[in-house]
């Protein structure tokens, strides 16, 4: 007996093991998932740029580096407008609003306004560093002077306060590792413990600071909620508010993904309920499908939290495609079943007969499927790593739950027939009669004029070649926002008034303790600076250069009656070391965050206004060369500047997407085409069936490249989804065409049989898979939009493929076995 026979006679017999114990199928099918259910609660949304790459991955590595000697890179930009800053009252709100920011803001490391900026002077030989609000005017008469103290300091200027003084903001930082342990408890929590334990943890925290876990994705909500929600409280006429920042634009995201992820599976449960009515006119024809998909959508979706996964921006689209992807192996069954039950009138022969003739074919789609998405679990994109393997393992929950459930629910529940009608579903329908006369005069103009569907099919091809050539890569979650939207205004708002929303993390490592205070390593400093404020790359604009070399000359000028010509870097060591000395025990902890405990190396942070993300590597690499030459002509190694941060990462990720989209395209058109040489019985067979699979994503590139849509993390996945989309059509077409091409020996004939058998199932499951990907459209983010329009190109493109190239194909060019295959022996 050959695999596909006793493949074939393996789900007849399981459908009769079911059949007989139905009750305790059901029962075993429902304790599974309700069992399961109860850990949908603790379902977490990760969008942080951290969660894209795997915890061992360089970059991460010299971040949680960077994170332990100086801090995070992470903060919340609170940006005021108003008329003009330098008002009494305005002041005051300012003192208030940032009052209440510091205290009710959980998970802060620190916030700096104009309210505790460091203001140094000097007064009789002494250097007196102090908060700039010891200096706020009391009255009107005082305001001239405080205006020209603040923007007479550059240090101020695109940090604290626009240079036309209309602009204020406020840098809250966010704490860089967890408040929580490893065990969940809150080391700050004191109820239980008295002091002298409290003590003792603090001072085992301190010491274990390397063993801290980064801040969770619960603990960066609750600061950037509470960021939102104090900021808004003070927005009024005259005194507008909003809020930036990588914490803020990371919280409206997954908030934003969570919303839509609801309203998309709503919206895709009542677009394929409503085709499952179209298709069936029957209850049982929409509540069997619709059970079983989401039975198992909830058992798939338990599995993140009991593994440990959050939600990501990738795996945000896994319910809506598996509940398309899960209804399709439904409807084939129960598309054979109906017509059989009412042909017949035995219910359970029926049950038997539809899984033991759609057995094989869905089971092969099923895998086929998985196979495409598993081909992410590879990738270097953490996002899209769980997205390959949650969504196959989604695929073959799918598989599973139908082939168990399908069958128990037909043999529980009576199924009235409608002897007057063999159609599938029962009754007449014009719309439905017209569906198969349409779909049988596409298969004969196939057959008959092969040349004609495979020459179009060419030149199409060479159309879309043209345009991949012309296909580009991004990455910018900012511009996937309206241009309207909140995130998207503060944060365009802060790149136009003040100093940027992004940051490039610098450190210069000077290669021995206290070499800060060698003023050849301060000039080097100086002249990376001036290169890093003259760079360009595309459209990254570097707006500051925030570092140590600040502190060094406002404390040298104020320790010479505040002289212009004295703002400049000592030439000598033992003064650098005297006049940071001097800034130290002035009362400013500034020098923490600039540099290490050894005072060997340093931190210096460049504000660039937000880009794309396909020029941070260039910008970066050929900064980075010149600052090592720099280095280098100064006497340091030439690999002593590092680079890091989020701007690090994210050039990382791009990186990764291009890897990622490779290795993810290579693995799963080899996958496939196995499957395919196996289900057809040989090299030839498999080449024919995958051309249909294939063409449809190189369709699909062209399209993104003459339209200009760019790869990105969600458009690059589009490829492998659409292998395990297109592929289900192929193999049901491919089934049933090498059975009766077997029988007839004639390709027309064996078209004809094929289509009249699965022709209106594969039109119903691409038009679920349609609309199950159009609801995108509603979704915020325009990538996410694209990410839909483009899936629905290509089902569309694969229907048409199956419908029309795969009949001519197999006309021109397939010989049906006159001996036993492969896989009949």
């Amino acid at each position: 007996m050959s695999i596909r026979a006793s493949t074939e006679a393996l789900f007849g017999s399981w459908s009769e093991f079911v059949v007989a114990r139905r009750w305790w199928v059901l029962a075993a099918v429902l304790a599974a998932t309700f069992g399961l259910s109860p850990q949908l609660a603790n379902l977490t949304v990760d969008v942080s740029v951290e969660s894209y790459l795997p915890t061992g991955d360089p970059s991460l590595i010299a971040f949680e580096s960077f994170k332990r000697d100086f801090g995070g890179d992470s903060v919340a930009l609170v940006t005021v407008e108003t008329e003009s800053i330098f008002q009494l009252e305005t002041l005051a709100r300012l003192r208030k609003l940032h009052d209440e920011l510091d205290a009710r803001v959980p998970h802060t490391r620190g916030l700096t306004s104009l309210v505790n900026v460091s203001n140094i002077r000097g007064e009789d030989d002494e250097l007196i560093v102090e908060d700039l609000a010891e200096r706020w005017p009391q009255t009107a008469d005082e305001m001239p002077a405080f205006r020209e103290l603040v923007l007479g300091n550059q240090s101020y200027i695109g940090n604290f306060i626009s240079e036309d003084g209309r602009y204020a903001s406020f840098i809250l930082e966010l704490e860089p590792f967890s408040e929580l342990l490893d065990d969940g408890v809150d080391p700050l929590d004191e109820s239980g413990f008295d002091e002298s334990f409290e003590v003792d943890l603090a001072a085992d925290l301190a010491g274990s600071l390397d063993e801290r876990r980064s801040i969770t994705p619960e603990e960066e909500t609750a600061f950037a909620l509470a960021v939102i929600e104090f900021a808004s409280q003070y927005d009024e006429p005259g005194f507008r508010v909003t809020v930036a920042g990588i914490p803020v634009m990371n919280y409206e995201l997954a908030t934003d993904m969570g919303s839509d992820m609801q309203k998309q599976l709503l919206l895709a449960s009542g677009i394929i309920s409503l085709l499952l009515l179209l298709l069936f006119r029957r209850i049982s024809g929409l509540l069997l499908p619709l059970v079983t998909v989401l039975l198992s959508l909830m058992t798939s979706m338990a599995l993140f939290p009991i593994l440990g996964w959050p939600i990501t921006g990738n795996t945000q689209v896994m319910p809506a495609f598996l509940m398309a992807v899960g209804v399709a192996d439904a409807v084939h069954i129960l598309a054979i079943f109906y017509a059989r039950y009412e042909s017949t009138g035995q219910q359970h022969e029926a049950i038997t007969y539809a899984m033991k003739h759609t057995g094989f074919a869905i089971a092969l789609t099923s895998i086929t499927t998985a196979a495409g998405l598993i081909s992410f679990a590879s990738a270097d994109l953490m996002p899209v790593r769980g997205l390959g393997i949650f969504g196959a393992i989604g695929v073959m929950l799918a598989l599973i739950y139908t082939v168990a459930l399908v069958p128990a629910l037909l043999a529980i529940f009576p199924i009235r027939r409608h002897p007057w009608s063999s159609n599938i579903g029962g009754g007449e329908s014009r719309l439905l009669e017209w569906l198969d006369v349409r779909i049988a005069a596409l298969g004969h103009y196939s057959t008959t004029r092969p040349w004609v569907v495979v020459g179009v099919a060419i030149l199409l091809t060479v159309f879309s070649i043209a345009g991949v050539a012309q296909t580009s890569l991004s990455h910018d979650p900012l511009r996937w926002y309206p241009e309207q939207h909140p995130v998207r205004y503060a944060a365009e708002l802060y790149d136009r008034v003040m100093s940027g929303t992004q940051t490039l993390e610098i450190v210069f490592d000077s290669g021995e303790e206290d070499g800060l205070y060698e003023p050849r390593y301060m000039k080097a400093l100086e002249e990376m600076e001036d290169e890093a404020l003259s760079h360009r790359h595309g459209d990254v604009v570097p707006k500051k250069f925030n570092s140590i070399l600040t502190v060094i000359k406002q404390t040298h000028r104020a320790l010479h009656e505040g002289r212009e010509e004295f703002y400049a870097v000592p030439d000598e060591r033992g003064v650098i070391a005297q006049e940071l000395f001097l800034f130290e025990n002035g009362g400013s902890d500034d020098l923490e965050d600039l540099s290490d405990s050894q005072l060997r190396r340093t931190r210096s942070t460049l504000a660039l206004t937000w880009s794309n993300v396909i020029y941070y590597d260039g910008f970066m690499s050929t900064l980075l060369d010149e600052f090592n030459a720099i280095a280098a002509r100064h006497g340091y190694p030439e690999d002593s500047v590092q680079f890091t941060g989020v701007m690090a990462i994210f050039s990382r990720t791009l990186h990764a997407i291009l890897t990622t989209m490779i290795k993810s395209y290579v693995l799963a058109c080899a996958m496939v085409f196995l499957l395919m040489a196996f289900m057809m019985g040989g090299f030839r067979g498999g080449i024919l069936a995958s051309i249909p699979n294939l063409l449809p994503i190189l369709f699909t590139l062209g399209l993104m490249g003459w339209l200009g849509i760019p790869l990105n993390m969600l458009t690059t996945l589009i490829g492998c989804i659409i292998i395990g989309i297109a592929v289900d059509d192929t193999i049901h077409f491919m089934h049933h065409f090498r059975k009766y091409s077997i029988e007839t020996h004639d390709s027309v004939e064996a078209t004809r049989l094929t289509l009249h058998h699965v022709g209106r199932a594969l039109v119903f499951t691409s038009v679920a898979l349609l609309g199950g990907f159009l609801v995108f459209l509603t979704a915020t983010f325009s990538a996410q939009r694209a990410f839909g329009i483009l899936l629905g190109f290509s089902i569309v493109t694969a229907l048409i493929a199956n419908l029309m190239l795969a009949p001519a194909l197999m006309t021109l060019f397939w010989k049906p076995p006159t001996a036993p295959s492969s896989q009949d022996r």
